[in-house]
């Protein structure tokens, strides 16, 4: 995937390749201003599941029980010799970078053809009785996008195939009427050497963003839903554009995120009128808050202590749905003082930021070499639910494994893997 590889610039790919002892510290943020034209969570520590077996979810005295289903089956070894035999039981695919082996418990449903409508799910998490909730999320899994709900008997899950992209996507944003917002592979008749930036609505054809290589959030900015994207991401420090989601074409405005060299954009999350971003600066990560005229806001930072080429690797910081809160993950990193990487798991955190105090440690993963063995893809904290994306490498390619939701909503948290595989996002919903 062409966007990983700025992801772990400033991680074990490059740290490797640059072990020179020159240090170029980052810049603040630049104001290329916005041009406009038209909870407090108890501290919780606890070990998720493996990373390859769903933990059971446990609440309180509900009337029944559902657990997400899991394979029982070994996973194959990766022997491209072999092609016949070597996926076992588990279903062979083969795509654009290969054949790949999936764990048949976590496949999407077929997905509907090219240019279904869809609607908005009407849900209503305050029926009586208990039950386990969580709120609607969309699955994008290669070209297919799934609605996973939770409207019915306790713990039931209903799983519906949403909509087909016209070529294999990587992450998805669900905006407030419907559309589909996609970061996915150039289709034949682009011209991206990257990728497009698609907007699917409902019943109508593909619109592509022009210009737009990567896109970071879609946020309701200036009074307009809008998408943020990026244009050439090799470059460093490229511009946030805004186009409105309306008419992708035109432009609303641009801010940016650091004047300094070697600085490249990774997650954008906007609320209200700040951003939350995250990059690699030089051989390091930073996090840190803007506003929408692109000049720094002065939070508490994950990184703020982060030492120069040290780990641990730090990414995906995002704001809760108030923005009194940022989450973030930390994992596996090359230290550049041994030259060594140090094998460490993935572990989700959250920051109040009024008092700079952590409210959440999570472990969601076993301990790992590096990133490449398990990329922790985007985080997506709902409020009462946060919602952990990976990636792992399978033969040829990235795949989407489970997801991981974290259940805020009780005394004592709690965390789930999906039932099925893909880039989970929340979906916009209509109180039944």
């Amino acid at each position: 995937m062409r966007r990983l590889t700025i992801l772990l610039f400033a991680g074990a790919l490059v740290a490797g390749a640059c072990s020179d002892d020159s240090e170029t510290e980052a810049g603040g943020p630049a104001s290329d201003g916005l041009e406009t034209t038209s909870s407090t969570t108890t501290t919780t520590e606890s070990v998720a599941s493996s990373t390859t077996e769903a933990p059971e979810p446990t609440v309180t005295d509900p009337p029944t029980t559902t657990t997400a289903p899991t394979s029982t089956t070994t996973e194959p070894a990766n022997d491209e010799d072999d092609l016949d035999g070597m996926c076992g039981d588990w279903i062979p695919v083969v795509t654009d970078f290969g054949t790949t082996c999936v764990d048949p418990a976590t496949v999407p449903p077929e997905p509907v053809a090219a240019g279904t409508s869809w609607t908005l799910p009407v849900v209503d998490p305050t029926i009586e009785g208990e039950r386990w909730w969580r709120p609607p999320l969309a699955l994008l899994n290669q070209d297919s996008v799934t609605l996973l709900e939770t409207i019915e008997a306790f713990g039931a899950d209903r799983i519906t195939p949403w909509a087909r992209l016209d070529t294999w996507g990587e992450d998805l944003r669900v905006a407030t009427d419907g559309s589909i917002v996609v970061n996915q592979y150039p289709a034949d008749d682009s011209t991206s050497p990257w990728y497009d930036v698609a907007v699917y609505r409902p019943g109508a054809d593909a619109v592509v963003v022009p210009g737009a290589q990567v896109f970071h959030d879609v946020a309701e900015i200036a009074g307009i839903e809008s998408v943020l994207i990026a244009g050439d991401p090799a470059v460093d420090d490229p511009l946030i554009e805004v186009r409105p989601l309306a008419d992708p074409a035109s432009f609303v405005g641009h801010f940016g995120a650091s004047d300094a060299p070697e600085y490249g954009t990774t997650h954008v999350d906007v609320v209200g009128d700040q951003a939350v971003v995250t990059a690699w600066a030089d051989l390091t990560e930073y996090v840190g808050y803007v506003d929408l005229g692109g000049a720094s806001v002065d939070r508490p930072s994950p990184t703020g202590d982060l030492g120069y080429n040290q780990p641990p690797f730090v990414t995906a910081a995002t704001f809760s749905p108030d923005g009194g809160r940022v989450t973030w993950a930390e994992g596996p990193d090359w230290d550049g003082a041994t030259g060594d990487t140090v094998e460490a798991p993935w572990v989700v955190h959250s920051m109040d930021l009024a008092t700079g105090e952590t409210v959440l440690t999570w472990t969601v993963s076993e301990p790992l070499r590096d990133v490449n063995q398990q990329l922790l893809w985007s985080i997506h904290d709902l409020g009462d639910h946060i919602v952990v994306n990976f990636m792992t490498w399978r033969l040829q390619g990235w795949w989407p494994t489970q997801a991981l939701v974290i259940d805020l909503s009780y005394e004592e948290p709690d965390a789930t893997r999906l039932p099925i595989a893909g880039i989970a996002v929340p979906v916009p919903y209509t109180a039944g």
